[in-house]
C-alpha cells in the first residue's frame, strides 16, 4: 500500500405434532420425496474461532481456519448470508466502534437539511444482538427439521437434542454468553465469526457470493456514457453526504438501524490472500477505474479540493475511453486480467503476489483498482428487452471486462442497460439498496444537465501492467473455467400479473404469499419440499447483519398438500394458506428480533470445533453430526426479497449445486423474480411454475366470479 494513501485494512415454541400423515398423502400421490441422508451429506463449516486476545482491548479475533473442501465452505457461507444479499468487520487497528460512533451525541456534525441528526447519531444507543436461550433455540430447531425428515429420523433427532441440552450444550452456551459480554458496546458476538466465514471462503466470488442489481431505465440518459456518468455523479453526492455525516440514518418504522456498513461501500476492495483474504478501504479516494474492452483506465471524478467534476465532464471521459479502448485482439492491448478475479481465491492470491513482485508497475496498477471509489465496466453487449440476458450481464457476464473483488462494480451495456455487482463480504443488500434508492432519486430530480456549462473532460489515463511469467496461461485457464461455469447456469425471469395490491386485498402478507408460492412452485417442478431460507435483516442491533428465516414449515407442508388436492373444500385450502402465511410472519418477526436459530447454532458449533482442535479426546456432540442437522443446513431453495422502485431485477446464484437461487421484488402490480439453477432448464421452468402458483393462491383466496 502506498504510504501516501489513507487505507484501513479489515482483518478481516414449536408444535411436536408429526407430519407423517401429510407426507404419506403426498408420497402416495408420488409428489413428495423425502431425501436420503446419504444424498445430503454436506457438512456445516468446520471453521472454529476463539478469543485469543483480550476482546476488551482488541475486539473479536479469529483463531483458526477451516480445514474442509471449499465447496462445503461455500455452501454453508451462502446459506447463512443472504444473500439478503454478508461481515461487519472491526478495523484492524481496533475492534472498537469509531469515535463518531462511540460519541455520536457529542461528535454529531451540524446537520444539513438532508438530516436533522448526523448519520451515526443513533449508533451508541443501538441494542446488542441478543443471545437466544439454548432451550428456545433447540425447541425451534426441532420444529424446523420436523418437515424435513421421517418419523423415525425425527425421534432420533429429538433424543440427540435432549442429550445436547444436558451435555455439552450448556457449556458452549456459557462460553458464547461470555463472548457476548466481552463484545458488548463494541460489536456483536457474531461479527468476528462472520468476518472469518467470508474472508476464508476459497471459492470464486462471482455467482457464488456476489449478487446483482439491475437498475430501471433512465429516460434522460439513454446512451452508455451518459448513463454511467449520471450514476457516478449522483454517487458523488451520496458519498459527500456520507463523509460529512449528513446521510439520513436508516429507520425501520421508528426503529433506528445500524449504519456501519456504509463505511465499506466506496474505495473498498477484497484482496486475495492465501488462506484468508483481506478487505481494504480507502476513504479519501478521488478516482474511479473504468474497464472497456478489458483495458483499464483511471478517471478523476473529484479534483484536488474534493469538488466533483461536472456530469458532462465525466461523460466526456467515459465516451472517449469507450471509443479509444483497443480491442483485446490488438497487438498493443493487455490481456483480460480481470478474469483472474473469477478464480479460486488461493489461485488468485498466488497470481496476484506474482504480479506484484514481478514489476513495480503492477503494484501501482492493482493499487489504483483497489483504491478506486468504484469500478465502472463499459460493456459492448446490448441485452435490450431480453431480461434474462440483462440479469446474466450484471451477475457474471463472460468474466471479462470485470473486477469482481471490488465492493461495487457499476456495469453499463452499450444500450444503456445498467446495474451493480456487489462483493458481499462487508455489507448486505439492504445497505446497497439505500444507496441505489438515493442515487435514483438524485438522477430523477437533479437539474445538473440543464445547469452545467461546457467544460474540459475529466482527467483520465490508461493503466498499464506487465505480465508475469505464467500470467497468460493463468488467464486463459481462468477464462475457460469460468465460461464452463456460467454456461451451466440456467436463469429464468418472471414478471407476474399479480402484485402487492392484489395480495393485500386477500389480507395476507405479500412476502409470505411470495414465499408460499415459491414452495408450491418448487414442489411442482421437483416433486419435493426441501430446506429453504429467506434472509431477515438484523440491523436494528449494533453491527447487525442477517438471520435465516426457515420457510419450510409443517404449515407449508399442509398448504402444499391442500393446494394439490382437487377434492379438498375451498375453505380448507384458504385456511391452510392463511395458517402458513401467519407462521411465516411470526418467524420473520422472531428473526429480525435476534431470535432465530441458525446463527446461534452455527456459532455454538464453531466453538465446539475449536475445542475439538485444542483439547485432546474432545468429542463433538452427536447433535451436530446428525444427518438431519446436515440436511437442514443444505438449502436447496435460497431466497431473498430486495425490492425497490429503482430496480427492475435482482439476482444471485444458488448456494448448493442442486439448488435454486431466487431473488425477487414485490411491486404494486407485479412480482419480479429471477431464478438461477445449475440443473437443466430449472431456472426457466421455475419462473413459469411460480407465476402459476401465485395465481392459484390468489384465485383460491379470492375466487373469480363464475360466468
Amino acid at each position: 500500500v502506498h504510504q501516501s494513501a489513507s487505507c484501513s485494512v479489515l482483518l478481516g415454541a414449536s408444535s411436536r405434532r408429526t407430519v407423517s400423515s401429510v407426507q404419506m398423502q403426498l408420497l402416495s400421490a408420488g409428489r413428495l420425496c423425502v431425501p436420503h441422508p446419504k444424498c445430503l451429506a454436506t457438512r456445516i463449516s468446520e471453521s472454529c474461532f476463539g478469543a485469543q486476545h483480550s476482546l476488551l482491548a482488541r475486539g473479536i479475533a479469529t483463531l483458526s481456519s477451516a480445514q474442509q473442501p471449499s465447496s462445503q465452505r461455500r455452501h454453508f457461507l451462502l446459506s447463512l448470508s443472504h444473500r439478503s444479499y454478508n461481515v461487519v468487520h472491526p478495523f484492524s487497528a481496533s475492534a472498537h466502534a469509531s469515535s463518531s460512533e462511540q460519541n455520536s451525541s457529542s461528535h454529531a456534525v451540524a446537520a444539513s437539511s438532508d438530516s436533522p441528526v448526523s448519520t451515526y447519531h443513533y449508533q451508541s444507543s443501538l441494542p446488542m444482538l441478543p443471545v437466544p436461550s439454548l432451550e428456545q433455540t433447540c425447541e425451534r430447531y426441532l420444529g424446523a427439521v420436523q418437515p424435513l425428515c421421517s418419523d423415525e429420523e425425527f425421534t432420533n433427532t429429538q433424543q440427540l437434542t435432549e442429550s445436547f441440552l444436558v451435555g455439552e450444550g450448556p457449556q458452549l452456551q456459557k462460553e458464547l454468553c461470555s463472548l457476548a459480554g466481552e463484545t458488548a458496546g463494541k460489536s456483536s458476538w457474531l461479527a468476528g465469526f462472520w468476518s472469518t466465514m467470508y474472508l476464508e471462503l476459497r471459492d470464486p466470488v462471482p455467482i457464488n457470493v456476489n449478487p446483482a442489481f439491475v437498475l430501471k431505465a433512465d429516460p434522460k440518459r439513454t446512451d452508455q456514457a451518459s448513463r454511467a456518468a449520471g450514476i457516478v455523479r449522483s454517487t458523488l453526492e451520496f458519498l459527500k453526504n456520507l463523509k460529512e455525516e449528513r446521510l439520513v440514518p436508516d429507520m425501520e418504522a421508528n426503529t433506528p438501524l445500524c449504519m456501519r456498513q456504509y463505511r465499506y461501500l466506496f474505495g473498498a476492495s477484497r484482496i486475495p490472500k492465501l488462506g484468508r483474504d483481506a478487505y481494504v478501504v480507502y476513504p479519501n479516494s478521488r478516482h474511479v477505474v473504468v474497464i472497456s474492452r478489458n483495458q483499464f483506465y483511471t478517471v478523476d471524478v473529484l479534483d484536488e479540493n474534493n469538488t466533483p467534476y461536472q456530469e458532462n465532464q465525466i461523460r466526456a471521459a467515459f465516451h472517449l475511453i469507450s471509443r479509444r479502448a483497443p480491442s483485446s485482439l490488438a497487438s498493443y492491448s493487455h490481456p483480460p486480467c480481470g478474469v483472474l478475479t473469477t478464480t479460486d481465491r488461493d489461485v488468485w492470491a498466488a497470481e496476484r503476489a506474482a504480479l506484484e513482485s514481478f514489476d513495480p508497475i503492477n503494484r501501482d496498477f492493482l493499487h489504483a483498482i483497489d483504491s478506486a471509489i468504484m469500478v465502472v465496466c463499459l460493456d459492448e453487449s446490448s441485452p435490450g428487452q431480453d431480461t434474462a440476458a440483462c440479469a446474466r450481464d450484471i451477475l457474471h457476464g463472460h468474466g471479462l471486462n470485470r473486477w469482481f473483488d471490488k465492493a461495487i462494480q457499476l456495469i453499463v451495456a452499450a444500450d444503456g442497460c445498467a446495474g451493480f455487482n456487489m462483493e458481499h463480504s462487508a455489507f448486505d443488500g439492504h445497505t446497497l439498496m439505500r444507496y441505489i434508492h438515493d442515487i435514483q432519486t438524485d438522477l430523477d430530480t437533479t437539474k445538473r444537465l440543464e445547469l452545467e456549462q461546457k467544460a474540459a473532460t475529466a482527467p483520465y489515463q490508461p493503466l498499464d501492467w506487465v505480465e508475469a511469467f505464467n500470467t497468460s496461461n493463468t488467464i486463459h485457464s481462468a477464462s475457460r473455467a469460468f465460461q464452463k461455469k456460467f454456461k451451466s447456469l440456467d436463469i429464468g425471469v418472471a414478471k407476474s400479473d399479480v402484485g402487492k395490491k392484489d395480495i393485500v386485498a386477500c389480507q395476507i402478507s405479500p412476502d409470505a404469499a411470495v414465499q408460499l408460492a415459491i414452495q408450491l412452485a418448487y414442489f411442482r417442478v421437483t416433486g419435493s419440499l426441501k430446506s429453504t431460507y429467506e434472509a431477515a435483516m438484523t440491523k436494528k442491533f449494533l453491527h447487525g447483519r442477517t438471520e435465516t428465516v426457515r420457510t419450510m414449515t409443517t404449515e407449508v407442508v399442509d398448504f402444499v398438500s391442500a393446494m394439490e388436492s382437487p377434492v379438498l373444500p375451498l375453505k380448507k385450502r384458504q385456511d391452510t394458506i392463511r395458517q402458513a402465511a401467519k407462521r411465516h410472519v411470526e418467524q420473520v418477526v422472531a428473526c429480525k428480533n435476534g431470535q432465530g436459530i441458525d446463527r446461534h447454532l452455527w456459532v455454538l458449533k464453531n466453538l465446539a470445533n475449536f475445542k475439538q482442535k485444542r483439547i485432546l479426546d474432545y468429542r463433538m456432540e452427536p447433535f451436530f453430526e446428525d444427518p438431519v442437522y446436515q440436511r437442514a443446513f443444505h438449502f436447496n431453495v435460497s431466497t431473498s426479497n430486495c425490492g425497490s422502485s429503482a430496480l427492475s431485477l435482482f439476482s444471485f446464484g444458488p448456494v448448493v449445486q442442486d439448488g435454486v437461487g431466487l431473488g425477487y421484488m414485490i411491486k404494486d402490480d407485479s412480482v419480479n423474480l429471477t431464478a438461477s439453477s445449475y440443473q437443466h432448464k430449472q431456472g426457466r421452468d421455475f419462473v413459469v411454475a411460480f407465476n402459476q402458483a401465485l395465481n392459484d393462491m390468489i384465485n383460491t383466496l379470492n375466487p373469480p366470479p363464475h360466468p
